[in-house]
């Protein structure tokens, strides 16, 4: 994957869970050592929660960690999981993301 891919997707992810790239500076311990990982992990938390408890948005960016990766272990069969659940709310992006996964096969029995 490009750097540039990289930083993309980090950005992308970042926005969606609303973490700042400032407040990670000013949080950073040590210049230049500040991940998304760390300055992720209590924004995870609450995301966690609200997907629980049947938030369609935040079963689709939870579904979006997993599918990319980022802050958790790629897992395309947890990403379709918690994408079907957004789904099934209408949310269009989780309806886009599961689409693409099942023409993919990735996580989930290919279906063209």
């Amino acid at each position: 994957m490009s750097a540039h891919l990289k930083i993309a997707r980090t950005a992308l992810l970042a926005c969606a869970l609303g973490v700042s790239f400032a407040a990670q500076a000013s949080a950073a311990s040590i210049p230049g050592e500040t991940t998304l990982k760390s300055a992720g992990a209590s924004s995870l938390g609450a995301l966690q929660a609200g997907a629980e408890a049947g938030d369609a948005e935040a079963q689709y960016q939870i579904g979006m960690i997993h599918n990319l990766g980022e802050l958790a272990p790629l897992d395309k069969a947890e990403a379709a999981r918690w994408f079907a659940l957004a789904a099934a709310q209408n949310h269009a992006g989780a309806q886009v993301s599961l689409g693409y996964l099942y023409v993919e096969g990735e996580g989930v029995e290919r279906n063209r």
